[in-house]
């Protein structure tokens, strides 16, 4: 049901939900997470669009960006609202990832998580036969960006 609604759209406009890699046919988003707080998008078929953004995410330091012009900050809710798009424009909407130390008690073992935004990039202990989160290249701050071409499918099956 999540990647059914990542991107949605209603009578109001486009709507991306969830900062998840995904094609549809209203637009194209691609997330950078953990590397950078960042996030494009290119419009198919949108002229009104609302980008959700995480509540951990600090509203001051976001910047958004139309084919590299910044744009002002509208806000409706929790979601940034850019209107007036046409096909093929590229939207990027950027902000600092957050650095969070937690401790969390798994199965009656205590455990140290580190996170970088809303992803855990280290645990400890990691365990002995079988090391978890091993994920020091998530520390980067640069995506390691591999091109791929997302296939639309014929007929899209909701749940």
């Amino acid at each position: 049901m999540v990647w059914d609604r990542i991107v949605i759209r209603d009578s109001m406009g486009v709507y991306v939900n969830f900062n998840f890699s995904r094609d549809t046919e209203w637009v194209e988003v691609t997330r950078y997470h953990p590397y950078e707080g960042k996030v494009t998008i290119v419009v198919h078929d949108a002229s009104i669009l609302f980008i959700r953004v995480p509540e951990w995410v600090n509203r001051e330091k976001i910047r958004i960006y139309v084919d590299d012009m910044e744009r002002p900050l509208v806000w409706q809710k929790n979601y940034l609202k850019l209107d007036k798009l046409s096909k093929n424009q590229l939207i990027a909407v950027s902000y600092p990832l957050r650095w969070k130390e937690t401790e969390e008690v798994i199965a009656k073992q205590r455990y140290r998580l580190l996170w970088k935004g809303d992803t855990v990039i280290e645990i400890s202990p990691q365990g002995e036969k079988y090391p978890i989160f091993q994920r020091k290249h998530m520390r980067s701050n640069r995506a390691p960006m591999i091109k791929r071409e997302y296939t639309l499918p014929q007929r899209q099956i909701h749940w």
